[in-house]
């Protein structure tokens, strides 16, 4: 943690001061190194022991070596830390403008009010859906697909699916991944109550017996819950038809 306080406070440092900061580090290890030897020469004279100059300056070339190193390795660190930080932001961007889009929004909404909860009694309903549209599709009425049911249902799977898949990847930091899990947790846990069910049933030996079927959106669904559970008091979660 006092790692990670440090790089952001020099990540919040104008370019030049960050470099001043390494350059002065880098000049106090050469000074403090060139000091220690210059001791130790002194030393070896008044006990009478030959000096060895040529090595001393050896040793000096290495204090300047030496420092340059570290400084430079300062400025690397903070430009790698700068990139891990724009790789964060990057998803924390993708996730936001992915999930909450007016599509996916009306689309949670839709589930929580309109999917039933048992899955059998769901699946018939939006296959009794999909029948009424090719009804009217062969009469020549135009069917808005994002409109139907099954459509909103696999937007949000396909959504939670994407995210589970960029958390399992390690694709950014686990501090920055436990703010996402933390930011879409009350969402993710919500619908999953009506979702879940409905994946386990699809998953199951008596439908498609893939073990596998939506695995990164349960995944995502398992951490939500978890960080639900250890974070907030929540109970049952209430489905109102008039919530904003």
């Amino acid at each position: 943690m006092a790692q990670t306080g440090l790089f952001n406070r020099l990540k919040r440092m104008p370019a030049q001061q960050v470099i001043g900061i390494a350059a002065g580090i880098g000049l106090a290890i050469f000074v403090v190194w060139n000091v220690l030897l210059g001791g130790a020469a002194l030393f070896a004279s008044l006990i009478g022991l030959q000096v060895d100059y040529p090595g001393l300056l050896e040793g000096c070339s290495s204090a300047a070596a030496f420092a340059l190193t570290v400084g430079g390795g300062i400025v690397v660190l903070v430009q790698v830390n700068e990139a891990v930080d724009s790789r964060n932001l990057e998803v924390f961007s993708a996730v936001f403008q992915r999930m909450m889009s007016d599509e996916e929004i009306k689309a949670r909404r839709w589930i929580y009010q309109n999917l039933p909860e048992d899955p059998k009694e769901g699946l018939r309903m939006l296959r009794e859906e999909d029948l009424a549209n090719e009804a009217r599709r062969e009469n020549g009425e135009e069917v808005n697909e994002k409109e139907t049911g099954r459509y909103k249902v696999k937007l949000i799977l396909n959504s939670f699916d994407y995210l589970g898949f960029l958390v399992e990847q390690n694709w950014v930091t686990e501090e920055a991944m436990e703010s996402v899990i933390g930011w879409v947790s009350p969402m993710v846990s919500k619908v999953w109550k009506r979702l879940g069910p409905y994946i386990e049933y699809e998953a199951s030996p008596e439908r498609r017996d893939d073990p596998d079927f939506y695995r990164s959106a349960r995944y995502l669904a398992s951490l939500c819950d978890e960080w639900q559970r250890e974070h907030t008091t929540i109970g049952e979660y209430r489905f109102l038809e008039d919530a904003l």
